[in-house]
């Protein structure tokens, strides 16, 4: 809070607050600055989110350059007049300036972007994830590949080896047999030798 007229008679630059109201949005802020400083309307614009060239000051338009900051005009030479007209000057909340303006559609493009920005990056994770997907599966079609090679590979040593097994086994029949056979023979000419025998008694 401030003293007006003190603000006013004073030679030195002071620090004052500036309480600020806009009724269309029911808020209240306040401005801290120098009495010599020349106003900042961006930064007022930016305080209710308004769009800065259609801010009014107590419904007075106030010119500003390039940068949204008044051209000549100074925090105490606006409340100076504002106070000479019975304007409310700002220096409590009962006495708010009032502050008028279109909303600023920076705030919405804004909006936009991020979505946009969201998107972009849920585009990317997806991607991400696909790549991802994608390179799994592909190791899975490898682990699957090589199974199937390890597994071709065991049953072509299993054939192997049940054909090693097998010739052996009809190898060791074949010489089980031809020696049966040649037992049978022994036996069959032992027998005939003892019936000629019994016939020569």
């Amino acid at each position: 809070m401030f003293n007006l007229q003190q603000e006013m008679s004073g030679n030195k630059p002071r620090e004052i607050n500036i309480k600020l109201i806009c009724p269309s949005l029911s808020k209240v802020t306040q401005v801290v600055a120098w009495d010599d400083q020349r106003i900042d309307l961006g930064f007022v614009a930016r305080a209710f989110g308004l769009d800065p060239s259609s801010l009014r000051l107590n419904s007075h338009f106030i010119g500003r350059g390039v940068d949204l900051v008044a051209s000549s005009v100074t925090w105490k030479s606006l409340l100076s007049f504002f106070s000479s007209k019975g304007l409310p000057t700002g220096k409590d909340q009962r006495d708010a300036l009032v502050v008028t303006g279109k909303l600023c559609k920076v705030g919405l493009k804004r909006g936009h972007d991020s979505q946009h920005f969201q998107n972009g990056v849920g585009k990317m994770l997806e991607g991400e994830i696909l790549n991802g997907q994608s390179c799994k599966r592909n190791h899975l079609l490898d682990d699957v590949n090589l199974f199937k090679k390890l597994k071709i590979n065991e049953d072509k040593s299993d054939i192997h080896d049940k054909v090693d097994d097998l010739s052996g086994s009809i190898a060791r029949s074949q010489f089980t047999c031809s020696y049966a056979s040649k037992n049978l023979k022994r036996i069959r000419e032992d027998e005939t030798t003892a019936a000629n025998y019994k016939r020569i008694r």
